[in-house]
Formats: structure tokens, sequence, C-alpha cells
């Protein structure tokens, strides 16, 4: 079974979706659950895709391309979602992605519904590694500083985050920018690796995989992320040998870690540290909702 599966493919796609769960993971941080960000990977893809069609550039010019691809468009969209919350912002958001999945369907430059092919194969392994590295060290600096507990504060109770005096419009803004353009980098190494992308790319199913690796993982942590899209993309490939039964045996594996640990696999509590210009009832406040 083992010698069947080429790993170095294996392991690329691997390393791409660590990517794009971290970018779900910051927009997460505060509170936005999003199924919008596969028609955002989507986007990001097809961007580079166009950028290898029309220019011989080096790697990095493609994942920029992707990564202020898709970061514009979601900070609009996080603009434009500012008085929305929880439920009714996850409409939104799916609203918005299958529309863009739509017009990307439509539009000429990305060769419509056929989907872009002809793209550069210009993604290796060392290459979506060393993304992967970058985007780590991102994002466990963001993991460890002030932006993410007023983030993580802002998930808990908005109201309590505005009483400290925390920007939770701009907050929510640049968390969604961020978050968004690390899955169009993602999008653009997934192009480069498969040398096509399609309207199906950027579809609810794989926004819902997104939140499902960043679910299973954890949301507390950058280590949830990275360990919930290890486990979604290798779990399927180990269970082969179950032949048509083994997405049934991943939705029972999946269905057990969630009731084992509801929270995700990685937990972890926000952090005790606070600014040294808050006052002290303000401290106290952000311990309660801890």
């Amino acid at each position: 079974m083992f010698l069947t599966i080429d790993w170095i493919h294996l392991l690329t796609l691997i390393a791409i979706n660590c990517v794009a769960a971290l970018g779900y993971y910051v927009t997460l941080s505060s509170g936005q659950l999003s199924i919008g960000h596969g028609a955002l990977l989507a986007l990001g893809g097809y961007c580079a895709g166009v950028a290898t069609l029309n220019a011989d550039l080096p790697a990095i010019f493609y994942l920029a391309a992707g990564f202020i691809a898709a970061a514009v468009p979601g900070y609009l969209l996080a603009l434009v979602t500012l008085r929305l919350r929880d439920l009714y912002f996850a409409v939104a958001t799916f609203g918005f992605g299958g529309a863009l999945v739509e017009l990307i369907g439509h539009m000429d430059v990305f060769n419509g519904h056929f989907g872009l092919g002809g793209i550069a194969m210009f993604t290796s392994l060392p290459l979506a590694l060393g993304v992967l590295a970058v985007t780590t060290l991102v994002v466990w600096r963001w993991d460890h500083s002030l932006n993410y507990q007023l983030a993580a504060v802002t998930r808990l109770d908005q109201e309590v985050a505005l009483v400290l005096g925390v920007d939770v419009r701009q907050l929510r803004r640049a968390t969604f920018a961020l978050g968004a353009g690390i899955v169009g980098v993602a999008g653009a190494l997934y192009a480069g690796s498969t040398t096509i992308v399609t309207p199906r790319d950027g579809s609810f199913e794989v926004s819902l995989s997104l939140l499902l690796m960043v679910v299973i993982g954890g949301t507390r942590s950058w280590r949830g992320p990275v360990l919930g899209a290890v486990i979604w993309t290798l779990l399927p490939e180990l269970l082969r040998f179950a032949s048509t039964w083994r997405l049934v045996l991943f939705g029972a594996v999946a269905i057990l870690l969630m009731a084992i640990r509801p929270e995700g696999i990685v937990g972890r509590a926000l952090p005790a540290c606070r600014p040294s210009n808050w006052p002290r009832e303000q401290s106290q406040a952000l311990s309660r909702n801890r």
C-alpha cells in the first residue's frame, strides 16, 4: 500500500494544505467564521496561473500575485460585512464565495468553466516546505503578539473588546485580509503543482475542508491547523486499503476525534499577559473572559 503512494506529491499537498489552514486560522482567530475562503484560494491560483502564462518570472512573484489577489477582495468583504456576526457573517461569506466562483466561471481571462490549463509547474516540495516555514513563522509571531490577545477577546465577546478599547473593525479587516492572502498563496502553490485550476477548486467543499482542518486540529494555537491539515490530507491516503469504505472510515475517525476533543486536538488558554497601559479593571475584564 505504502509503495503505491506518490510521497513527493502527497507531502507537497500536505504542505499546501497546512499553509491554507494557517491562513484560515488567522481569520478565524478574531471570530470570523468564513465559508468563502475556498473561492479566495481558487482566485489566488487563477491569478498566479495567469501570471505564469504571461511572464517567465521567479516563483516569488507568482506567490505574491496569489497573496494580493486574495487579500484585496478579502479586505473589501470584511469592510462590507463589519456589522454582521456569527451565522449571518458565515452566510454572507458563503454567498460571496458562490458569487466569486460563478464570476470566475464567466471570465474569458480565466477560460471560463473549462478551467485555466497550461500553468507552469513552479511548485516543488522544497518550495512548498519553504513557504510553509515562512507562513508558520509569521503565524507563530501573530500567535504570541498582543494583537492575537485582542483578537481572542473579540472572538469571545465583542462588547468586552469594545469596552477595552479594541478597534474591532480594524482588527477584523486586518485578520480577514491577512488570512485570505495566506490562503491565496496556498492557491498559487496548488496551481503551480497541478498546472490547472478550475472553478471547482473554489467550491463550498473546499471552504468546508479548510474549516474542518482548523476545527479538528484546534482553533486556539497555530499547531492546531497544521496538525489538522496533516490528518485531513494523510488519513484518506492511509485508508486506501479500505477501498470504497475509506471515506466512511475517515468520517468515523473525524467524528471520534471531535467527540473526544470538541475544542480540537491542540488546546490553548488565552495568555495571561496584558498591555502595560491598560487599567487594572480592564485587565480584570480580560481575565474573566479567558
